[in-house]
């Protein structure tokens, strides 16, 4: 599979299911010979130490290579690593999987490994001078800036990469400005499903729609109650009935805090909220009650 000599074998295999992810440990026999990598001459082993590759994948999984790679005592060049003929050098990648990588860059661009797609737009020299910058959301690559955050800014982008390229985009973050999210829209297969918006302008945005419906509900308000009056506003000018409505709100506040300090010393006192029984007001207010049914009582002449 690797075109590797009879000296080479398999170990053992490494499945993780969960990860996806499987390691082909690999072995050399013992009698098979070690070379110094510098001059080619064959040398007493050292020591050995692990390292990994990634490779192509196989059967869905993402694989690795996984090889004790020794080091042996060379009398011209000393403690040297000898070298995996499937890598190049100190490479993490093996040589098969490099070449694949390549041709993607080659036919596709950046794009071709760039599922996630980031766009927004930046001021610069203290101005409302604006550029459109579109990047990979996960490398943090810049993938391209023209100026002004028009929708030609980001439809220039387009057009250089193609539908074609643009439908295997996964996501596109950005904020919510309109020229974006039309210039999206237009190139993107599925733009409404893979598109996401930022939360801060999504907060804004319920934000100032909460405040507008809360708005709307104190003017319909504010009408009910000039209709019940069976007042009529020949005109109202902007703004006023929000201060009317405000206003309202802040005296209906101050009445109910009141009544709930009146209520809270009435507590204290004893009596729910009612004059005590020997109060001055009560005892003149009996003293009245007693005129009063006496004046009803006597026989008129």
């Amino acid at each position: 599979m690797m075109g590797l000599g009879p000296e080479w074998r398999i170990e053992r295999m490494d499945e993780d299911s969960e990860r996806q992810e499987a390691r082909v440990v690999l072995a050399r026999d013992a009698g098979s010979a070690l070379r110094c990598p510098e001059c080619g001459r064959a040398c007493p082993g050292y020591d050995a130490r692990r390292r990994e590759w990634r490779g192509l994948d196989a059967w869905g999984y993402k694989t690795f290579v996984v090889y004790d790679v020794p080091r042996v005592e060379c009398p011209e060049h000393g403690v040297v690593t000898t070298r995996a003929p499937w890598a190049e050098g100190r490479s993490r990648c093996t040589a098969a999987f490099e070449s694949l990588a390549l041709g993607w860059l080659r036919e596709a661009s950046v794009l071709a490994v760039s599922r996630r797609l980031s766009v927004d737009e930046t001021s610069f020299k203290r101005g409302h001078r604006y550029v459109t910058v579109v990047s990979d959301s996960e490398t943090k690559a810049v993938l391209h800036v023209a100026p002004g955050r028009g929708r030609e800014a980001l439809e220039a982008f387009c057009r250089r990469v193609g539908k074609r390229r643009l439908a295997a985009v996964e996501s596109v973050s950005m904020d919510m400005w309109r020229p974006y999210v039309a210039a999206t829209e237009a190139w993107v297969a599925g733009a409404r499903r893979k598109t996401a918006f930022d939360r801060f302008h999504v907060a804004k945005h319920l934000g100032d729609a909460g405040g507008q419906g809360a708005a709307r509900r104190a003017q319909g308000a504010a009408g009910r109650r000039q209709r019940r009056a069976g007042g009529h506003v020949l005109a109202v000018a902007p703004g006023s009935w929000q201060e009317d409505a405000r206003r309202e709100a802040g005296v209906r506040r101050a009445a109910q805090e009141r009544r709930a300090h009146v209520g809270g010393l009435g507590a204290q006192a004893g009596c729910n909220g009612r004059r005590p029984a020997g109060s001055r007001r009560s005892r003149r207010r009996r003293r009245w009650s007693g005129r009063t049914c006496g004046a009803s009582s006597t026989p008129s002449s």
